[in-house]
């Protein structure tokens, strides 16, 4: 018997081009199930949709040739209506996303243990080192808030007609090749954001006592190392899970972690427990996951601060041998633009005032008889020059 019924609802009032409705796809990447680790690339592709007649009269939507990127969409939307809120469009596309996740790895749980009969750690634990690209397509309300349409497990990602579409792709791979090989040492990070999460964290088979918010696993500290190592090579990847912008999730994980339970626990599984000295599911792992991501938060905004030099100290360089160049100090920081790293003279005469990096005007006293003065400066950014006028 066939009945008609409602896939899913469009939206009523879409951001239109030239009247017609564009499509959005992000990509995401998945490197861990369980516990859950994923990314999502700030940037993505808009698709120009067009609409023709079918043989039956019914319009149908397709992709043309137009292809922009996200960039070129947020350009289009700020000269047509203003400035769009491009944070509150990435929060609702990482929450969307994030939530259909958790589904899926409790979906998979359940039925690999239906499947198996069994509440065994193996059934889903079986590539610690594998990883999934997706891709996610949106369509978009007239103020831009985005609605999750399709996700495809197995993206095109083979060079197209668009140049757009064939840039966007191939920093998406980069940045994914990083992600999945990255070897950086992050084992001192890990460390200092378990004693600074405030948590009491124990050891599996070393050091765990009852009192333990939790005992770690072998494989928790692996998923541990790999997450900090994946986040920090991530490039135009953002780490959607864990980070502290999955609190407001913490209900539904908690939901699905009864569902996974009630399933694992019916009278259809064999009675034998499941084994968390070998790993903890993501729920089990979540209160410690956000306080460790607010530990790295802290720790990043601290490494920040320390790298950041400061105007009031003095930018002169000593020598450290008779005729030895000065060593090039440069930052990237943007706020430090205008500034000169140091000023000399050759012959050294003296500057008055002194040297400062904050002071813009000086003076110095030349013998009549001095023919030539040469003057060399270097700018405190990587990217700034200093030039004569």
């Amino acid at each position: 018997m066939h009945r008609p019924a409602v896939a899913q609802e469009a939206v009523n009032n879409p951001f239109v081009i030239q009247g017609k409705t564009i499509s959005v796809k992000v990509f995401v990447l998945v490197t861990s199930l369980t516990p859950l680790r994923v990314f999502v690339h700030r940037k993505g592709l808009v698709f120009h949709k067009y609409a023709s007649k079918t043989l039956r009269g019914v319009e149908h939507l397709g992709r043309s040739g137009k292809t922009w990127s996200l960039e070129q969409l947020w350009d289009y939307a700020r000269r047509r209506s203003g400035p769009s809120d491009i944070a509150a469009f990435w929060t609702r596309v990482d929450r969307q996303i994030l939530g259909i996740m958790f589904v899926v790895e409790t979906e998979i749980i359940s039925r690999a243990v239906v499947k198996n009969n069994t509440i065994n750690a193996e059934v889903f634990h079986r590539c610690p080192s594998c990883f999934q690209l997706l891709s996610v397509d949106f369509t978009l309300s007239s103020s831009l808030v985005p609605y999750m349409t399709h996700v495809n497990v197995q993206p095109l990602l083979l060079p197209s007609r668009s140049k757009t579409a064939n840039a966007v792709k191939n920093a998406v791979l980069a940045d994914m090749a990083r992600i999945i090989t990255s070897q950086t040492p992050v084992a001192e990070d890990v460390w200092a954001a378990l004693n600074d999460s405030g948590a009491d964290v124990g050891l599996m088979y070393h050091f765990c006592r009852l009192s333990h918010d939790i005992c770690l696993t072998e494989k928790d500290l692996r998923y541990l190392l790999d997450t900090r190592r994946q986040s920090a090579a991530r490039g135009g990847f953002q780490l959607i899970y864990p980070s502290t912008a999955s609190e407001h999730l913490t209900n539904l994980l908690t939901q699905l972690d009864q569902r996974v339970h009630h399933v694992m626990y019916s009278p259809s599984v064999r009675a034998t427990e499941y084994d968390v000295s070998k790993q903890h599911l993501t729920p089990q792992l979540h209160p410690l996951l956000l306080k460790m991501e607010s530990a790295y938060e802290a720790l990043e905004n601290q490494r920040k601060q320390d790298s950041k030099p400061s105007t009031t100290q003095s930018f002169q360089v000593q020598d450290q041998r008779a005729g030895e160049r000065y060593p090039r100090y440069c930052t990237e920081e943007p706020s430090f633009a205008p500034y000169l790293e140091f000023i000399e003279l050759e012959p050294n005469f003296k500057l008055t005032p002194p040297f400062h990096p904050n002071i813009t005007e000086y003076h110095v006293t030349v013998p009549f008889d001095q023919i030539y003065v040469r003057m060399l400066a270097e700018a405190v950014h990587c990217k700034s020059q200093a030039r004569y006028q």
